[in-house]
């Protein structure tokens, strides 16, 4: 709920198998384009990212199916989640109403849920978004102004169009409008949000932001032999389900000083846990045969890093490893920021293909507040 009011707020406002590396820099590039505003939103999971290539190519011989079942922080972006019930009938009908390939899509991100959502489509280069944006024309789209195409009333809801296979629509027939900045479309429920969404010359995005830039550091440090393939960009809310989190996230979202301090404020209801973290991102990654999670989060220091690893350790083996056998690696990462990563990296030790990876039985747990291993709170 707290995430969609923050979606709503932002566009109801008009101011101011590849090398992991390889995948790294897909999410890097794909953060870069979301507004550093979205890092204020008082929410546990504030964006989400899924490197669609890397999906396809984790067994280029499985059916759209099989693949797309491996989705799951991925599925919070709209128009994936619309990919993932188009069966049967894909890749057809997909293409035939998102105007595109869905093999030629490099990426999905997005944030904010329900009416307010916002996706970013990254595409192979300026070309092809040009292409998408001429395509549009043709699936009803006509221009909404400033270069932004609409396929309908911005807000509003529109019975007659639902269609639950069409990313352009959905379940509630809901209007999208679309802008193109370089190698990405922006799709978004008003024209008006694009003046929010569409970044200036040098801004580097959430990417830039020195918390977000510690946790992508952190992933390069520690997948260095797998593929990554989903991301959730999380906040220091995950582990704080007990406290109120529109106190923690300060306006400035830099000053790492005035961040700490709030939490450390609430820190006083807090049980035990791990030191807290100023933000991180855990990510769906892909090493040999075996599906891993791997977990990023952004310290002040390394050995507070190296406090949190351990902690981090200790409580997956007292809450999950019974039900979820993993093998276990930690490291901590120093960052060009000045701040730290610690990182944990859990790989599957008994895979199931016909059972949820384990990222999707992690997010599950999440999404049912059952996951306490990132639990803020004193340090035993």
């Amino acid at each position: 709920m707290r995430l969609a009011l923050f979606a709503a707020a932002l566009l109801m406002t008009t101011g101011a198998p590849s090398h992991a590396q390889d995948s790294t820099a897909t999410l890097r590039e794909a953060l870069g384009r979301l507004p550093e505003i979205v890092l204020t939103n008082p929410v546990a999971d504030q964006a989400y990212f899924v490197d669609m290539a890397a999906l396809w190519q984790l067994n280029p011989s499985a059916s759209p199916a099989e693949t797309l079942n491996r989705l799951n922080f991925g599925r919070f972006v709209a128009p994936v989640n619309v990919m993932a019930n188009a069966l049967p009938g894909f890749p057809e009908e997909w293409k035939e109403k998102a105007g595109i390939d869905a093999r030629e899509i490099r990426y999905f991100a997005g944030f904010g849920q329900s009416h307010f959502a916002v996706s970013y489509w990254g595409l192979a280069d300026e070309a092809a978004t040009g292409e998408m944006m001429t395509g549009l024309s043709g699936l009803g789209f006509v221009s909404a102004g400033d270069g932004v195409l609409g396929n309908g009333k911005p807000n509003a809801i529109d019975p007659s169009a639902i269609d639950p296979r069409n990313p352009w629509r959905g379940a509630v027939g809901q209007a999208s409008f679309v802008a193109r900045q370089g190698s990405v479309l922006i799709q978004a429920p008003a024209p008006e949000a694009m003046a929010n969404l569409l970044l200036g010359e040098g801004d580097a995005g959430a990417a830039g932001n020195i918390v977000v830039a510690t946790a992508l550091d952190g992933i390069d440090g520690a997948l260095t032999d797998g593929t990554l393939i989903q991301a959730m960009l999380i906040s220091p809310v995950l582990g704080m389900a007990s406290i109120d989190p529109g106190t923690m996230l300060v306006p400035d979202a830099q000053n790492i000083d005035d961040m700490r301090a709030a939490i450390e404020a609430q820190m006083k209801t807090a049980q035990k846990g791990i030191p807290p973290y100023l933000g991180g991102i855990l990510v769906d990654a892909q090493t040999g045969d075996a599906p891993a999670l791997v977990v990023s989060l952004a310290y002040q220091d390394c050995a507070t890093a190296d406090t949190a690893i351990t902690q981090i350790e200790a409580r997956w083996n007292q809450t999950m490893q019974e039900q979820n056998p993993v093998e276990i690696s930690g490291r901590s990462v120093e960052s060009g920021s000045g701040l730290c990563a610690a990182t944990v990296t859990f790989i599957d030790a008994a895979p199931d293909p016909s059972s949820p990876v384990l990222a999707r039985r992690v997010l599950d747990a999440v999404m049912r507040r059952e996951f306490t291993v990132l639990q803020i709170g004193q340090t035993q």
